[in-house]
């Protein structure tokens, strides 16, 4: 009597396999090589010029034959538009704009509020949470600056917690 296993497989040797691997991976990298990143520009595009009048005054320059791209909106711009906000009192404005932003945002999410709160809405509320460990001075202000530049971004409280290892064998 005869048993038959079946058709059996023949296992694919794995220096075959790493070949396989390391030609599909070197076609790949071919391909992004060789492939434009940037995409073609519209042929009737037509980018700003900027032109500057003989005063030399900060507001003499001025954009010709700007138009839009064909999303509407703009998606980039030159140095001095981006400056723009800046000129004269716009600089100041932004500068209260931002602490006019930072207060109402200490003003809803601060401690004096947040401990207030009955436990119910304290639960729900969502916080970021900065903890601080026994590390240099450097490190501890990195973390509370990033913590409390995550909650004024998502809108969150911040609570500053502190570590101590009271109580461990330091010697």
């Amino acid at each position: 009597m005869r048993h038959h296993h079946g058709s059996r497989r023949r296992r694919l040797p794995l220096q075959t396999f790493l070949v396989a691997v390391t030609v599909l991976a070197g076609a790949g990298l071919l391909l992004l090589a060789l492939r434009s990143v940037d995409l073609p520009s519209d042929d009737g595009a037509v980018f700003p010029k900027l032109t500057q009048s003989a005063g030399y005054s900060n507001n003499a320059t001025t954009v010709v034959g700007s138009r839009a791209p064909s999303g509407g909106a703009k998606s980039c711009a030159t140095v001095e538009e981006m400056g723009e906000s800046f000129e004269g009192d716009g600089a100041w404005k932004e500068s209260l704009r931002v602490r006019r932003i930072i207060r109402h945002h200490f003003a809803l999410n601060g401690a004096s509020r947040i401990r207030d709160l009955p436990p119910e809405q304290f639960c729900r509320h969502n916080f970021v949470l900065g903890k601080a460990s026994e590390a240099g001075f450097g490190n501890e202000m990195y973390k509370i600056l990033n913590a409390a530049a995550l909650s004024i971004l998502l809108n969150r409280s911040l609570i500053i917690g502190q570590t101590r290892h009271i109580g461990s064998s330091s010697s």
